[in-house]
């Protein structure tokens, strides 16, 4: 293999021409969703100053995850993919451009804004479990790992970007203006989406989607591997994401760093996670998936209980490199593992179980937020992530199945 073949070798799916679509289209969303999570979150804690009502908007997207999700999964097995994501794009465009408005006017209270995460969290139980599962319809299996690699990594590149940008516009013309752009990129993203062209035909079962989602329940309690996949990547969402949510709690209180300081630390974990991700998209058609899976979930939780305990800015940034790496790269292994050891008939399903454990993250956020309100963010943040590093080192040494998984 020569060196340029080796160089481009973490590029290897976007060879693809339908891979190439989805991609532009999909960066465009990503953007968006950064942009929206980091204005969203600082802004409410602007308005309230009250860790515990930004633990609240920050979860208000995890009810309609939690009980639609399995319902767009179902929809994902059934209809075109494209044509899901199609809906979902236009829905969010107007989300962002109603969000602009209502600043603008002045009526803006942080229950709006909570509100508007539910709206999104309903859609994106339709958009992710689509955009999941119709990656492995884009790609060869051997692929997969390099394309969603490359899309966990467009994702993160985002996450270096985008809420440095919605920061740096926030400070400098004000909250309406990220807004309106993320109104334009959903917009742009879905006319990119009109270009891909129907993959594989749609299911023709005379069967109900109520039934449809009952048998993803059986189908996985059969499979162990499956389950305990679910289980590693729930841990770690309950007890690993809260920190991203309270950033802003580490940013105003502890830091004292601002709008533009929060968008720097959630850059530098977007750098982190988009290293972690052009490493896994290096690896090919890498045979120790498992265990690799295991130590960067390791790694996510330590680096957590390190950021925690950081008083110093610079440190924090620092920090932020690994605590990305191991959450971009647990995320990316865990679900190529999904979609190659599911059946293409239950993809649909299974990926919006696993989009699901977003909406059960309210049950580690909204008591780690309470109690950052009582004993201090670093402690009850410091304490989830030892929960995940924990539970990681225990599957390493009890669960050999998962720890062998290729």
């Amino acid at each position: 293999m020569s060196g340029l073949q080796i160089a481009l070798r973490p590029l290897e799916s976007l060879r693809t021409g339908r891979f190439r679509i989805y991609f532009l289209s999909m960066g465009l969303v990503f953007a968006g969703m950064q942009m929206n999570q980091m204005a969203r979150l600082w802004f409410v804690y602007e308005l309230t100053k009250s860790p515990l009502l930004l633990g609240i908007t920050a979860a208000g997207d995890a009810i309609p995850m939690l009980t639609l999700s399995l319902f767009g999964g179902a929809l994902a097995d059934r209809l075109p993919k494209r044509n899901i994501i199609l809906v979902g794009q236009i829905c969010l465009a107007i989300m962002a451009l109603a969000i602009a408005v209502d600043v603008k006017l002045g009526a803006i209270a942080w229950w709006h804004l909570a509100l508007a995460a539910a709206f999104q969290g309903a859609v994106m139980s339709f958009i992710m479990p689509s955009r999941q599962a119709l990656i492995s319809e884009l790609v060869d299996r051997p692929q997969l790992l390099n394309a969603v690699s490359l899309s966990t990594a467009e994702m993160n590149l985002n996450r270096i970007l985008a809420p440095a940008l919605a920061g740096f516009l926030i400070a400098g013309i004000g909250i309406v203006a990220v807004f309106l752009v993320m109104a334009g990129m959903y917009a742009t993203s879905f006319l990119v989406m009109l270009l891909l062209p129907a993959t594989r035909p749609v299911r023709s079962e005379r069967r109900t989607v109520l039934r449809d989602m009952g048998d993803t329940f059986g189908y996985i309690r059969h499979r162990p591997v499956l389950f305990q996949l679910l289980m590693a990547a729930l841990v770690a969402s309950l007890f690993g994401m809260p920190l991203q949510r309270l950033l802003p709690v580490f940013s105003e209180d502890v830091l004292k760093v601002g709008p533009s300081g929060l968008g720097l630390l959630l850059s530098l974990m977007g750098l982190g996670a988009l290293i972690g991700s052009v490493l896994t998209a290096s690896l090919g058609d890498y045979q120790k998936k498992g265990l690799l899976f295991l130590i960067l979930t390791l790694v996510f939780g330590a680096f957590i209980v390190a950021f925690s305990f950081s008083p110093i800015y610079l440190l924090s940034l620092a920090l932020m490199l690994p605590v990305g790496v191991g959450s971009s790269g647990r995320s990316t292994v865990n679900v190529t593992l999904l979609q190659a050891y599911v059946d293409d008939s239950f993809r649909g399903r299974v990926m919006s179980l696993y989009m699901m454990e977003h909406g059960l993250q309210p049950l580690g956020l909204l008591p780690i937020a309470a109690a950052a309100e009582v004993i201090g963010a670093p402690i009850a943040v410091g304490i989830s992530g030892a929960i995940v590093a924990l539970y990681s080192l225990w599957a390493l040494v009890f669960q050999p199945s998962l720890r062998k998984l290729a």
